[in-house]
Formats: structure tokens, C-alpha cells, sequence
């Protein structure tokens, strides 16, 4: 055993011994240096499964490259449906704001319209009843006597106007040379005073008495035509008390229809 121990190596030894120890303390150098996996793995060819749960966070994946989870597009379409919706619940609510400021402003037109039409209506009407009231006892007359009396004490008389007991008659007659002849009086049955032509100064109007107005009564025969007006165109009556007054204008013509008749046109003012 002492023999064995003092013998030295061969060289084959050394030389074995030598390979042994740079191999085993070259394992340890690489064990104790880090391993470049992007060298050592194929791309593509490592699977979820071989990953750790709960090992990548937001610093090892790349956001921008991830799509849209199906639920969170369904949540951004139902926000963009909302946010479409208010706005158009927004466009629909100023439209019927303006609809309704539009429809207020019609109906403000039209209140103003059928004021302004009440009033016209009303200024109408006042204006109608203003000149009614200032033509109320005005009246006009065209009528015509045919035949005519035979005589001036049978004469065919018309009342073209009256006030209280003052009137104004028409008389048409035949006269005795065979001409129709009209005329215009003046009757009364209580005590009144008369004016009928220019010029001329009142008159007692007695009561029972015909009191010729006219300047000149007309007169033709057959079929001849006359036509005579009042003198200065205008006549006048007043009772003694002043209670009733008639005055107005007033023609005649004689034969206008070819055939002995008298025809007497004009108008009277009582009160």
C-alpha cells in the first residue's frame, strides 16, 4: 500500500485529470451566467400554456396590438348609441323649443291679427253707426204716378217725406189745355213756417192748405217730356214749435214713359 501511494502518475493520467477538471469548472462558469432565451427558442413555438399565470403584466405586452374585447366594443357601441341618442334627444329638444317659440310667435301673430282685425271691425262698425246715426231721417225717393188724375181737384197724390205732421207730396193731374202737370207741395196739419226757394222769406205753412214748392211744376203733353227741380234746388218746413223739421231736394218730369204720368225723384231730412 506505501509502495502504491509513492508511485507516480503516467501521463495519460495527468492528462485525463487535466480534462477532467477544465470540463467540470467550465459547467460551473456557464451555470453561473444568465441565458439568452431568444437565442435558445424558436419564435412561435412557445405556448400559453408554458407561461406562469399572472406573469405578464402591461410592461411585457404591447397594448396598441391587443383588439377590442367583444363585450367592451359591445359597452363602446351602446356609448356611442347613448351619446347618439342624446344628441339627438338634444337636436330634438331645440327643435321643438324652436317649434314651440315658432308656434307661440304664430298664435302671438295671430291674437295680434284678430285683435287688429277686431278693431277694424270695430272702427268699421263705429264709423257705420257714426254715419248711420248722422243719416239716420235722410231719405231718397223715385216714384212714379201713371195715370194721372183728370183734374188738379182730382189729382193722383204720393207722400215722398214726412215729419210729424209735415209732408211733402207729389201731385200729378191733367190740366184742362190736356197737359200732364206735376207738382210739389208742402201739407201740414198743425201750425208751421215754410221756405222753398232762393230768395224768398218764411211763410206761415197753414194747416189744410197744399203749398206749391216748386219754382215751376212740369208740364207736356204726350208724349212729350218735361223736367223741372225746385228753385235753387232746395225746400224747407218747421212747426211753430220746433219740434219737426223736413227739408231736402226734390224733381219732377212728366211723360218719361211715352204715356201721361208724373215722375218725382229726390230726397228729405226729417228729425
Amino acid at each position: 500500500m506505501k509502495h502504491l501511494l509513492h508511485r507516480r502518475p503516467s501521463a495519460s493520467m495527468v492528462v485525463a485529470l487535466i480534462a477532467l477538471f477544465v470540463a467540470a469548472s467550465g459547467t460551473a462558469v456557464a451555470a453561473t451566467k444568465l441565458i439568452n432565451g431568444d437565442s435558445l427558442i424558436k419564435k412561435g413555438t412557445l405556448s400559453g400554456n408554458r407561461l406562469r399565470k399572472h406573469t405578464l403584466t402591461g410592461a411585457q405586452i404591447k397594448l396598441s396590438k391587443l383588439g377590442t374585447v367583444p363585450s367592451a366594443r359591445h359597452a363602446m357601441s351602446a356609448t356611442n348609441a347613448t351619446n347618439a341618442m342624446n344628441a339627438t334627444n338634444a337636436t330634438n329638444a331645440t327643435t321643438a323649443t324652436h317649434a314651440t317659440s315658432a308656434d307661440s310667435a304664430s298664435y302671438a301673430v295671430n291674437a295680434t291679427n284678430a285683435t287688429n282685425a277686431t278693431d277694424a271691425t270695430n272702427a268699421t262698425n263705429a264709423t257705420n253707426a257714426t254715419t248711420a246715426a248722422n243719416l239716420t231721417g235722410l231719405t231718397r225717393f223715385n216714384k212714379t204716378i201713371q195715370p194721372a188724375g183728370t183734374s188738379a181737384a182730382t189729382a193722383a197724390v204720393v207722400t215722398l217725406g214726412s215729419s210729424g205732421p209735415i209732408s211733402l207730396v207729389g201731385k200729378c193731374y191733367t190740366s184742362s189745355s190736356g197737359a200732364t202737370t206735376g207738382g210739389l207741395y208742402l201739407t201740414t196739419t198743425a201750425n208751421a213756417y215754410y221756405n222753398a226757394y232762393y230768395g224768398a222769406s218764411s211763410s206761415p205753412l197753414v194747416p189744410g192748405t197744399d203749398q206749391d214748392v216748386g219754382y215751376s211744376d212740369a208740364s207736356s203733353t204726350a208724349p212729350a217730356v218735361d223736367f223741372e227741380g225746385p228753385y235753387d234746388g232746395t225746400f224747407a218746413a218747421i212747426t211753430d214749435t220746433g219740434s219737426n223739421y223736413i227739408t231736402g231736394l226734390a224733381s219732377v218730369a212728366t211723360n218719361l214713359t211715352g204715356s201721361a204720368g208724373c215722375t218725382f225723384a229726390g230726397y228729405t231730412s226729417a228729425s
